[in-house]
């Protein structure tokens, strides 16, 4: 199975791993399951309402799953809101050159993505 090399190099050094203090300005989501051996838990912080600045995730699962936590975790950083949320799988899985098998780790990262800014707008739903 062909691995590329931006998946390598999030899988060898993840980006962005951690956790952020919990307040108005953070979206979290939790996305998986232990049963099955994958979780992720993605953060989100904006400043002023307007762009994600910080991103911090935990991830447990495959090399894939690792890799587009750390992937979509960087790109991130710095869009809108209305930009992360056109973020899509498949976007993620072309980027990463995913095989066809491992398709289902870029829909978790991308569930995460959509969990966290729900999480985010419901904290500043007026």
């Amino acid at each position: 199975m062909h691995v590329s090399e931006l998946v390598k190099q999030h899988f060898a050094t993840p980006q962005n791993i951690g956790t952020l203090e919990i307040d108005d300005n953070v979206g979290s989501a939790r996305v998986g399951s232990t049963a099955r051996g994958t979780v992720l838990h993605l953060q989100i912080h904006l400043s002023g309402q307007t762009l994600i600045d910080k991103v911090r995730l935990k991830v447990h699962g495959c090399g894939y799953t690792i890799a587009c936590a750390s992937y979509v975790s960087e790109w991130l950083e710095g869009k809108s809101l209305d930009d992360a949320k056109q973020l899509s799988s498949h976007d993620i899985a072309r980027t990463l050159e995913l095989p066809e098998v491992k398709r289902h780790c870029a829909l978790l990262a991308e569930d995460a993505v959509k969990a966290a800014i729900i999480d985010y707008e419901e904290k500043h739903h007026d």
